[in-house]
C-alpha cells in the first residue's frame, strides 16, 4: 500500500513570520561563512553559479536586500540589473559588503512583516549552500534552514508552472511533493529532503536528473528544473 506522506508546502507551511525569520536566519548563517572564510578565499569560483566567486554571491544577495529596502525595482531587464549591482560591488572587500548586507537587515525585516517572503528564503538558502559546497566540507551542513526553504521552493515551483497538466510526483523518504497533475505521469524517489531541495532549485545536472529511480515520464524532471539552464556538469551538493 502505497504511505501518503507530507508535502512540504500544504503540511508542512512555515507561517509568514517563521518564513521572514527564516530568511534572516540564513543571511546571518551566510554573513557568518563569509566572515570566516575571509579575503583570503572571497573569489573562490562558486560551483553552481559559475560565473560567480564567493563575493559576487554575498554581493548578489546584499543587492537583493538594498533593491527591496530602497524600493528600486529590477526594471525591464531583471538580469541586466543583477549583473549591475554584483559589478557594483566587485571592488568591496567581504566586510564591506557582509556589512551592507547586515545593516539593510533590520529595514527589511519591517518591509516584510506579516508579509510573504518565501522567494527571499529560496534565493538566500539556495545561495548559502552554494557558498557552502564551494569552500569545502568544513562549510557544508545540509540541514542549514532545509525545511523552510525546501517548504517555500516547492511553493514557488509550484506557481511557476512548469510542467502543465502533466503530473510529476516526487519523493523522498519524509516528503512528497506533486507538481501539475492530478494524474501522476512520472514518479520520482529521491533519497532525502536535501536532494529535493537541491533538484528544483536546478543545482543537478540532466545527467543526475536522469539518474534518479523513476517510473513514466522523466522528460518531466527537465521541465520541471526548466527555469534556469542545467548545470553542464554534476554538482556533489
Amino acid at each position: 500500500m502505497s504511505v501518503q506522506l507530507p508535502d512540504p508546502v500544504l503540511d508542512k507551511a512555515p507561517s509568514n513570520e517563521e518564513m521572514l525569520q527564516a530568511y534572516l536566519d540564513g543571511a546571518a548563517r551566510l554573513i557568518s561563512v563569509a566572515r570566516k572564510a575571509g579575503e583570503d578565499r572571497a573569489d573562490v569560483i562558486v560551483p553552481a553559479s559559475p560565473a560567480w566567486s564567493v563575493r559576487n554571491v554575498v554581493a548578489h544577495l546584499t543587492s537583493v536586500a538594498h533593491i527591496s529596502v530602497n524600493r528600486l525595482g529590477w526594471g525591464d531587464d531583471v538580469q541586466a540589473t543583477i549583473d549591475r549591482e554584483v559589478a557594483a560591488r566587485a571592488d568591496h572587500t567581504i566586510e564591506e559588503i557582509t556589512a551592507e548586507w547586515e545593516n539593510l537587515l533590520e529595514p527589511l525585516a519591517q518591509m516584510f512583516a506579516g508579509q510573504p517572503s518565501g522567494p527571499l528564503v529560496v534565493d538566500v538558502v539556495t545561495h548559502e549552500h552554494d557558498v557552502r559546497a564551494a569552500l569545502g566540507a568544513e562549510y557544508v551542513d545540509h540541514t542549514a534552514g532545509l525545511e523552510a526553504a525546501l517548504s517555500a521552493m516547492v511553493a514557488w515551483v509550484r506557481y511557476l508552472g512548469l510542467v502543465g497538466e502533466e503530473g510529476l510526483l516526487l519523493k523522498t523518504p519524509t516528503s512528497q511533493a506533486l507538481f501539475g497533475g492530478p494524474e501522476v505521469k512520472c514518479e520520482v524517489e529521491l533519497p532525502s529532503d536535501w536532494e529535493l531541495f537541491r533538484l528544483l532549485g536546478v543545482r543537478r545536472s540532466e545527467e543526475q536528473l536522469m539518474g534518479y529511480p523513476a517510473t513514466g515520464d522523466q522528460a518531466l524532471l527537465l521541465a520541471v528544473t526548466s527555469r534556469y539552464p542545467l548545470p553542464e556538469a554534476p554538482l556533489a551538493d
